[in-house]
């Protein structure tokens, strides 16, 4: 039995997963340049905002108070650094 690609130029199967490769990585870059522009233009929620958010999540029972206290720690904690949380759709 002899090979698969009988009479097909080993050079032409090399140039074509080149070009497969190449339009793959083209379209995968696209894919996160996309996201990141798309992060980059969203407003970035404030502490308040999120306090807030959390609060009306903890009064309609959608987190429990454990889930509450954690999230207002980390929230102080991120504001004891100085910096607002960034908060980003990936």
């Amino acid at each position: 039995m002899g090979p698969v690609f009988r009479g097909i130029d080993p050079t032409a199967i090399r140039t074509a997963l080149l070009v497969l490769a190449v339009v793959s990585v083209l379209g995968i870059g696209l894919v996160v340049i996309e996201k990141v522009r798309r992060a980059i233009r969203e407003p970035v929620e404030s502490t308040a905002d999120l306090r807030a958010a959390f609060r009306e999540a903890f009064e309609a029972g959608e987190i429990d108070e454990e889930e509450y206290r954690r999230a207002l720690a980390s929230l102080e904690k991120s504001a004891s650094t100085g910096g607002e949380p960034r908060i980003t759709r990936f």
